[in-house]
């Protein structure tokens, strides 16, 4: 049944000794436990149906009755067609010419040079749970670069993991190299393989059948920088935003990362097959899509992840050609992709050259070989005692 306020000062009787009360007199009231009553004869606060029940209509003819779990909700009216004002604003430019400036960019992208952190290639690990839309990634970015339907890597729908191995490619002409690995489950990557991972400990075709240690088959004992993962992109389907479990799962796992300085994007997958909206209406209607743009700030405040590094994404299924709004939604994740590692090699740098101007030499983790505080006895990364280098 729905009750209309008449917007009158009582609509919501707010008061420090009271639970949630609704109407002077009262429409409805919430005592906890079996002191709870309606009474709609007083319903001058409320328009409310009348079905000839009587007062206690709202209780089923009870006076008062007993309330197990109750859940009041705030209504949050649209603001210029958005729900709130805080809405996330999206605005994909939807042109040819996007696309090509786009293409040129990724094609031609170079990371940013440093002394200490030289790289000719960027690594990009493409994470996420079975089903995600890692793999399904992977073959539409190296559709968009071919301009016809590819196949890198298989993907697959299923409770289980298509993927097997560590496998790493090469985007066609370009300087991006993004890793596929098995999708998690309840047990997998809680016993440190995603750590081992990011550090670069794991090499193409690494196979994930048997429990990971550093005894394993072709474990690197030790990576270099050029080895290490440099922006960790976990791939979310839209449907599993509001999965507590999920999110839990994305904030933990981000934990891996943090510590790193390594910045994690998430790639938000399926919007076409949740929203139907862009069933209807195509790609083009996402920048005035409601649902994506509170998806996206949802899932912000649920896992910590600022909005601007959340991606909506769309990867190739059942198209026989690319398509014009699919590609400069995947042109733009690799834009993002190339900043945020260039955003690490600059962070590292700054970092390294404020403890050596501090008088102090770094310490250098002998396993990771990651660069530590000048304080520091183990490797937050790996538990590892570190040395100091000495001086030359």
């Amino acid at each position: 049944m729905l009750l209309k306020s008449k917007g009158t000062a009582n609509s919501v009787y707010d008061h420090a000794s009271y639970l949630p009360t609704f109407g002077n007199g009262h429409c409805l009231y919430l005592g906890g436990g079996s002191q709870s009553y309606t009474n709609i004869a007083n319903a001058t606060d409320y328009e409310i149906p009348i079905d000839g029940s009587g007062a206690f209509g709202l209780s089923g003819g009870q006076n008062t009755w007993t309330d197990s779990v109750v859940e009041i909700y705030s209504v949050v009216p649209k603001v210029n067609g958005r729900r709130n004002a805080e809405a996330i604003h999206l605005n994909f430019r939807w042109l040819a010419s996007e696309k090509e400036s786009l293409l040129r960019l990724v094609r031609g992208y170079t990371p940013v040079q440093s002394p200490d952190f030289q790289l000719q290639f960027i690594n990009v690990l493409i994470f996420g749970g079975v089903g995600a839309g890692k793999s399904s990634f992977l073959n539409s970015v190296e559709s968009v670069l071919r301009n016809r339907l590819a196949m890198v890597s298989i993907a697959g729908e299923g409770v289980s993991s298509v993927t097997t191995k560590v496998l790493k490619f090469q985007m066609s002409g370009t300087r991006i190299c993004l890793w596929d690995c098995p999708g998690w489950t309840v047990r997998d990557y809680r016993t440190g393989e995603l750590g081992y991972l990011l550090d670069g400990h794991l090499p193409h075709n690494f196979d994930f059948k048997e429990t990971v240690t550093r005894r394993s088959p072709g474990f690197v004992e030790m990576p270099t920088f050029a080895d290490q993962v440099h922006c960790f992109v976990m791939a979310i389907p839209v449907g599993c935003v509001s999965s507590r479990e999920y999110t839990d799962r994305i904030t933990e796992l981000n934990n891996f990362a943090r510590p790193r300085g390594i910045i994690t994007l998430i790639l938000l997958t399926k919007i076409d097959k949740y929203d139907a909206k862009l069933q209807n209406s195509g790609l083009a209607a996402l920048n005035d899509d409601d649902d994506i743009g509170e998806i996206i700030k949802d899932l912000s405040e649920a896992t910590g992840i600022i909005p601007n590094y959340i991606l909506p994404v769309k990867n190739y299924n059942s198209e026989r050609e690319c398509q014009l709004h699919t590609d400069i939604l995947l042109l733009s994740c690799l834009k993002r992709m190339t900043e945020a590692v260039d955003d690490l090699i600059i962070a590292r740098t700054n970092e390294r050259f404020q403890t050596s101007s501090a008088g102090r030499t770094p310490k250098i983790c002998q396993s990771c070989h990651q660069v530590l505080s000048p304080l520091a006895l183990f490797c937050p990364f790996d538990g590892i005692p570190v040395v100091q280098p000495s001086r030359r």
